[in-house]
């Protein structure tokens, strides 16, 4: 099977290929920030490829990314490690593409949890002026 955009763009810590690789209307699910109690998403390719692409610069390249596809190869799973200060992240994202091959979804989950903290203690205050501070704590 031919490796999908999004996961060569990881592979290859491809800033600028991966806003390519997502849809316009793209919507993240982050382990960074509780959605769900309204209206407001993590959406739209500006905003996501500036998260992914921050994130990519503070975590460095990802390693051991793998690609796990789906029958009708439009979703599909991609895993990765890296390290933060010293400690061992992995990650796995559920990738969702639309008929051109752009990301549509994607649900990203992330351990072990100090490693989150440290994304969501970067991420506050990157993004304090385009996502509200609730997104970023349990009620």
């Amino acid at each position: 099977m031919t490796t999908h955009a999004f996961t060569k763009s990881l592979q290859d810590a491809d800033a600028a290929a991966l806003e390519e690789s997502l849809a316009k209307d793209v919507v993240f699910h982050s382990p960074a920030l509780v959605t769900g109690r309204d209206e407001w998403k993590c959406e739209g390719r500006d905003l996501v490829a500036r998260i992914l692409g921050n994130a990519i610069g503070w975590f460095g390249a990802p390693q051991s990314v793998a690609e796990y596809h789906s029958a009708d190869d439009r979703r599909y799973v991609v895993t990765f490690s890296g390290s933060v200060e010293g400690l061992e992240l992995d990650a796995a994202g559920i990738v969702t593409e639309d008929a051109a091959g752009r990301v549509t979804d994607l649900r990203l989950s992330m351990r072990p949890a100090p490693v989150v903290r440290l994304f969501i203690g970067r991420m506050k205050p990157a993004f304090r002026d385009e996502i509200p501070e609730r997104y970023f704590s349990l009620p």
